[in-house]
């Protein structure tokens, strides 16, 4: 009898099948002619076992001699589940800045925050979880004001292995970064540009540039873990740094489809960058992103954000699913198994596709209302075996969903 070997996993589409080598990273694309061998002869047909194929998958101990059962691989990897370890506690959708992209939408308008007793529940909830790292956000979080945003932290400094707050960097004070470094929090600023016209287009108020760059000088000084968050979009290039003070990636983060995100903010370039084509399964596999894949989704698993309104949901930018609302109920009471489940065999043709478990997924990062639609930046038809083109696939996104 013979088996898959260690790691080794077949994962079969609607037209073709893949090999995964867990050991060395590496993906295998195989015909539906060369599956229905391969699977025959783990079934016990020893016939094919001079085969090109089979002795090839000998020779490289994808295929072992063993009397276990032809499934023990596969269930040895779903059966490591992982927990949530990870939440973001929206504090505030109110923010002085008004983003032309922004995923939640804030505005300065806005009066939907959460009172420091609402806030002392939430923490505590996400505490008895087990989750060990959130991050405070907004809207802006530092608009709620420097002395309720110390007691926040306060309550919640001794009950989590890391606080991260993430700010547009324009509202932060002396005070506060030393107050930041004196409890260890940690500090995500968003800056777009190192050209400070460019970061002001997108935050559409002039002068925020020149506040962040000195929020970022203030960190520093004070000795506050901090990083930059970029995102890529159209009309706002980084241009060239002329600072020490960050670093911004031209590689991501691509504009999501998300709030105010939409398609006329993507050029051929940055949609280039988030396409799924044939090169992408050319690079080394993730391990831990094809173990949760395999049973669940690799962010709604192990994420969860909570609103200002107290509402539950597996993702910051995520808005047609939730768990529900706590302000009534514990959160253990209302997360929702299924999704936390929720996997690509879900999802509109990914379901059918062999390379759904190498595949990363972002489903607010959708041009359609469809919580189980295909990525919209997805080549690959599951059906034929094929990539499209990408530039005939970009001519196609440009026409369908830009406005002119």
């Amino acid at each position: 009898m013979y088996k898959l070997g260690k790691n080794i996993y077949l994962t079969e589409g609607k037209t073709r099948s893949c090999i995964y080598d867990l050991n060395e990273c590496n993906l295998y694309s195989i015909t539906r002619e060369d599956t229905i061998l391969l699977k025959d002869f783990l079934q016990g047909n020893e016939e094919l076992i001079n085969s090109e194929l089979i002795q090839s998958l000998i020779n490289k101990n994808f295929i072992i001699k063993s009397n276990a059962c032809l499934d023990d691989n596969c269930l040895e990897l779903k059966s490591r589940i992982k927990r949530l370890s990870f939440a973001w506690i929206e504090i505030t959708q109110r923010c002085n800045l008004r983003c032309i992209h922004c995923y939640n939408e804030s505005s300065e308008k806005s009066n939907i925050s959460m009172s420091l007793e609402e806030y002392k529940y939430v923490v505590d909830q996400v505490a008895d979880l087990g989750i060990k790292r959130i991050q405070l956000i907004g809207g802006e979080p530092l608009i709620v004001g420097n002395e309720r945003l110390k007691k926040m932290i306060m309550y919640a400094s001794s009950k989590f292995d890391s606080i991260e707050i993430f700010t547009n960097g324009t509202l932060l004070t002396e005070d506060l970064a030393s107050f930041f470094a004196d409890q260890s929090i940690q500090v995500a600023v968003s800056v777009y540009s190192y050209d400070e016209n460019k970061h002001d287009y997108v935050t559409n108020i002039q002068g925020s540039h020149e506040r962040t760059i000195r929020c970022l000088e203030l960190l520093r000084k004070y000795n506050v873990k901090y990083r930059t968050a970029n995102v890529l979009m159209a009309g706002v290039e980084l241009c060239e740094r002329n600072t020490d003070l960050y670093k911004l990636n031209p590689n991501k983060d691509v504009i999501r489809m998300s709030g105010r995100g939409n398609a006329n903010l993507l050029t051929r370039e940055l949609i280039y960058k988030r396409l799924i084509t044939e090169k992408s399964f050319t690079r080394k596999l993730n391990f831990k992103v094809i173990e949760r894949l395999l049973n669940a989704h690799n962010c709604f698993s192990k994420n969860l954000y909570i609103s200002a309104d107290l509402t539950v949901y597996p993702c910051v930018m995520e808005r047609r699913i939730s768990h529900g609302n706590i302000k009534e109920k514990k959160l253990s009471d209302i997360i929702d198994h299924n999704i936390l489940t929720f996997n690509k065999g879900q999802i509109d043709e990914c379901k059918d596709c062999e390379f759904r478990l190498a595949c990363f997924d972002c489903r607010p990062d959708s041009l359609s209302n469809d919580i189980y639609a295909k990525p919209w930046y997805c080549t690959y038809n599951p059906y034929t075996g094929e990539f499209a083109d990408p530039d005939d696939f970009i001519d196609k996104i440009m026409s369908e969903y830009q406005s002119k």
